[in-house]
């Protein structure tokens, strides 16, 4: 029997609407009127004992002139990822009966999708395998002399991007990619992201078309590194680890949230060994890799318990509004928050970190979903994605071989046949790690070499440059007074005497630079990075975050 009564999904109330003005997004002189009312959602009484005490959801409904409702959580994807994790699994629990060992289960993959994904707004790091590459500006696509590929590519984008299906046109560059997303960007209102929207543009000259069954490996590949399917652990080891896990869970579930963070997310924490040498326990004492790529496999396997619990907390949200969404506003709402088959049958906050790369396709479905060649233009940009970073990786692997004296390293096999899928031998489901062993961190090189290897744009959680850049924004006291955690660092030019970093914050109220002799920032990376001064004959090119795992 369908269940009518909005109260049965929790209470959700609005304060009084404002009328408020927003610039035109192609054109800033140009003003727009939208309803702005702000609320939140409290779950039914019924739902209260899975829950924590006072738990909530707040809530944003604007109004255009179109006078659509759109609803959104007053929050990012990552804490409605946290939110749909507890508030979801506690819907699931009403809808089906509470069973410890599922709650158990829920809970453990939880943790896990924390520990392998990594949290920015938390400050804390997943495993290297997990993607965090973002193509935002155009130096993140050239390739430096050092890094450059048998062919002598200079730069990491798909050798058809800018090609049609019938494989008509010319591939672009960099820069004529930059060039073709600018006026796209600027139509949209977003004239920061030309590098996107040429994507987007490239995109829609040469849609793909993927199978249903193969979209959550299109997503999958997008966000994790994959390793030939031989890499990829025994279902027995996977068991194996997963138990092992829980107990270890289970003997910290008294800690503090402090104790338990750092035990578990913390960058020197020892849990793949404590998991790995456990030889009395059944299957004996396991290779440290081994673990690591079971890890992996269930942080994969953890996004199939977490987006079913962020998709019924949104659907219970939806039912819960006083005033019902039209059929049109609910399927608005079921595109923008729900799971779905495009996304690999997940909700897209779980392509969180793919957002600035995906969005313009993302809108475009919103605005238009009956236009299904907006779904193919999306599965395009994965293709492009996964093309890219397995370039991006080979490239900066190859330059630090290069720098040591060392053998070129062999580029992961990517989509030869502009299918978007790899082929990776058959490669299961589970990610893995990264081929090839992890570069030492003793070598030496000039000061050049390590301007050389220092790349221009760098995120939060992308290594020693973005390491040493955070630190002297938090030791210049620059914050955003929103409390945007997440930053984008940057080098500009190539001095061998001075670095020029720039550095934005998330939601662009921080913009500006910190400019410092190159023996200065050699001084306070040696604090940073803990290493011995980087001297004119002893430079460090590592690029690699030290293991958190080993």
């Amino acid at each position: 029997m369908e269940i009518t009564d909005p109260s049965h999904f929790g209470t959700t109330t609005f304060e009084e609407p404002e009328t408020v003005e927003t610039a035109f997004p192609s054109d800033p002189q140009r003003k727009i009127a939208l309803i702005r009312e702000y609320g939140q959602w409290r779950p039914p009484e019924r739902l209260a004992r899975f829950l924590p005490n006072d738990f909530c959801i707040p809530l944003e409904c604007k109004t255009y002139s179109d006078g659509l409702r759109r609803i959104v959580p007053r929050c990012n994807f990552e804490e409605l990822i946290d939110h749909g994790a507890v508030g979801g699994l506690a819907v699931l629990h009403g809808m089906h009966g509470f069973d410890k060992m599922v709650d158990r289960s829920y809970r453990d993959m939880f943790l896990i999708h924390q520990r392998v994904r990594g949290r920015d707004y938390r400050r804390t790091k997943g495993m290297r395998e997990h993607l965090g590459r973002r193509f935002k500006y155009p130096q993140d696509l050239s390739v430096r002399r050092l890094g450059r590929l048998a062919d002598g590519k200079r730069d990491v984008l798909p050798n058809h991007v800018g090609q049609n299906a019938q494989w008509e046109g010319h591939r672009l560059s960099g820069e004529q990619l930059t060039e073709l997303g600018r006026e796209a960007a600027r139509k949209a209102g977003h004239p920061e992201q030309a590098v996107a929207y040429g994507f987007f543009e490239a995109a829609k000259l040469n849609p793909l078309e993927v199978e249903p069954e193969k979209v959550r490996t299109l997503v999958r590949m997008a966000l994790f590194d994959i390793a030939p399917s031989e890499s990829v652990p025994s279902q027995e080891v996977i068991e194996i680890v997963w138990k092992r896990v829980s107990k270890a869970i289970d003997a910290h579930l008294e800690d503090s949230r402090e104790a338990f963070d750092k035990w578990f997310f913390g960058p020197n924490n020892s849990l793949v060994k404590q998991i790995a040498q456990q030889k009395r326990k059944p299957g004996g004492k396991l290779p440290r890799e081994e673990v690591r790529q079971a890890l992996l496999y269930l942080g994969w396997q953890a996004y199939e318990y977490i987006g079913p619990c962020v998709h019924a907390l949104m659907r219970t949200i939806k039912n819960s509004m006083p005033e019902p969404l039209n059929d049109e506003e609910r399927q608005l709402f079921g595109h923008m928050h729900e799971s779905q088959p495009y996304y690999g049958g997940f909700p897209v906050a779980l392509l969180a970190e793919r957002w600035d790369f995906l969005h313009p396709a993302v809108v475009a479905i919103w605005d238009e979903p009956q236009d299904q060649a907006h779904i193919r233009v999306l599965h395009r940009l994965l293709d492009y994605y996964s093309s890219m970073v397995a370039e991006r990786r080979a490239a900066d692997r190859q330059s630090k071989q290069r720098s040591r004296g060392g053998v070129p390293a062999s580029p992961r096999k990517v989509d030869a046949d502009n299918t978007g899928v790899a082929d990776d031998g058959g490669a299961a489901e589970g990610p893995a790690s990264e081929e090839g062993p992890r570069p030492s961190k003793t070598h030496t090189g000039g000061q050049s070499q390590l301007i050389d290897n220092l790349h221009a744009p760098r995120s939060s959680e992308e290594g020693p440059f973005a390491r040493i850049a955070e630190y002297l924004r938090e030791r210049n006291q620059i914050e955003c007074a929103a409390g945007c955690a997440r930053w984008e660092y940057r080098r500009e030019g190539e001095s061998e005497d001075s670095v020029t970093i720039l550095l934005r914050c998330e939601c662009g109220r921080v913009d500006q630079k910190i400019q410092l002799s190159m023996e200065e920032f050699t001084e306070h990376a040696e604090k940073v990075l803990g290493r011995p001064r980087l001297g004119p004959d002893d430079s460090s090119t590592d690029d690699t975050e030290p293991s958190s795992e080993s």
